[in-house]
């Protein structure tokens, strides 16, 4: 297994969101794996190498898999520093200062707006949402409030 390889797997198994891309010195726009690269590194489970690479087609070490491991399962083991690669220049709006979370119409950024089950949607919304909101659905307001998955 390669390290490119190792990432899709890492990202795809625990579904990590994308947030930012990062950019490494070897890892092309075009590269299959470049998306699941940036996820790892978003999340400080990698950092890449020393001169900015990351190595994606070299294959992957027991060693390497087990630091990769450990740092996806406990934040102990991430690096405390930023990764060196730095993030891509676009700008990214800034998040609403003072989010209203309680409205039940605050949308998350990147949120899906579609869920299996209310635990689900708790993960992003815990109090739930209100109808108006792109992830209400009226099959999950059990009561007709016009609240889903409300505590």
């Amino acid at each position: 297994m390669t390290r490119g390889q190792m990432a899709k797997i890492l990202v795809e198994g625990y579904k990590l969101p994308k947030t930012i891309d990062v950019i490494f010195t070897d890892v092309s726009a075009d590269n299959s794996f470049k998306d699941y690269i940036s996820v790892l590194a978003t999340e400080n489970i990698t950092i890449g190498y020393s001169d900015g690479s990351f190595k994606p087609s070299q294959k992957l070490t027991r060693q390497h898999f087990a630091v990769f491991m450990a740092r996806m399962l406990d934040d102990q083991f991430k690096p405390s520093a930023k990764p060196e690669p730095k993030p891509d220049p676009t700008p990214n709006p800034k998040p609403d200062p003072d989010p209203d979370f309680e409205s039940g119409l605050y949308v998350i950024s990147g949120a899906p707006t579609s869920f299996k089950n209310c635990t689900e949607m708790r993960k992003y919304y815990p109090n739930g949402v209100k109808k108006g909101h792109p992830a209400y659905e009226s099959k999950r307001d059990r009561d007709n409030d016009n609240w889903a998955c409300e505590k």
